[in-house]
């Protein structure tokens, strides 16, 4: 049943399909559009939970179009929220956001998002196209691998709203490059290229642009031929800050005045 969900999932804003024990997802779409749509929500919740029960998937492939986690579509968010097209600039504290709900029910998304994909008894692997905004910048490093074009950007644009860097970044960066270089990239960079992530240890594999979907699928089956039992156990003993992450998150909950 659960096989036969994920095989016929399609919408517009993200398709799935199976080859051998690979499940690719595709986000065809604006990343914030369905974040704070409930419905939408509901619905990519009931496919992720098919597929943590389906043993016959391994991997998890997810691909993202060039522009669906990008500035324009973040400014678009915020400037929603804000009830007013507003201007890039530095700011000392958070906008009086006139549509709070929608801010928080993302929050919300990238905490159950990223809980999920920690807790996953399957291989996560983003592959990345063109600029990634600050949430997503955040919950990719949740995955247990990133494939990037060489033209994926991370953009530190949370520093323009006068936001907190959301979707676990803060939590995730100083796991990466220590706390001395994550503290210094949140305050002080605007932008993290390719060259420069590879570098850091942030993502696994730059792939041409030419060939990258190729590419990406042949490396997630691949890494597909690795037994279920070794996947398994070894998520299990590396990703053991579960109780500190949830931690996090509270006081982030707390940070944002949530009750």
């Amino acid at each position: 049943m659960s096989l036969k969900f994920i095989k016929d999932f399609s919408d517009n804003d993200m398709s799935a399909e199976i080859e051998d024990s690979v499940v690719i997802l595709r986000l065809k779409s604006n990343a914030f559009n369905f974040m704070v749509d409930l419905s939408k929500v509901e619905h990519y919740t009931e496919l992720f939970n098919a597929i943590g029960q389906t043993p016959e998937i391994k991997v998890v492939l997810s691909i993202f179009e060039p522009e669906s986690l990008g500035e324009l579509v973040y400014h678009q968010y915020i400037s929603s929220l804000c009830g007013e097209n507003i201007e890039l600039k530095e700011l000392d504290g958070n906008w009086e956001f006139k549509e709070e709900l929608p801010r928080l029910r993302q929050m919300f998304f990238h905490q159950n998002t990223i809980k999920k994909r920690i807790a996953s008894k399957k291989i996560i692997i983003d592959c990345l196209q063109g600029d990634v905004v600050t949430p997503f910048f955040g919950e990719t490093l949740s995955a247990d691998f990133r494939f990037v074009t060489e033209a994926m950007q991370f953009k530190l644009a949370h520093r323009q709203y006068g936001l907190h860097p959301s979707g676990g970044l803060s939590f995730f960066l100083p796991r990466y490059v220590g706390e001395s270089k994550a503290i210094d990239l949140l305050l002080n960079v605007d932008t993290i290229t390719a060259e420069e992530a590879l570098e850091l240890g942030l993502v696994n594999r730059i792939i041409s642009a030419d060939n990258f979907e190729s590419e990406c699928i042949h490396a997630a089956k691949q890494m597909s031929q690795i037994s279920r039992t070794i996947i398994e156990t070894t998520k299990s003993l590396t990703y053991r800050f579960q109780d500190e992450l949830e931690d996090y998150f509270i006081a982030e909950a707390k940070m944002m005045r949530v009750d």
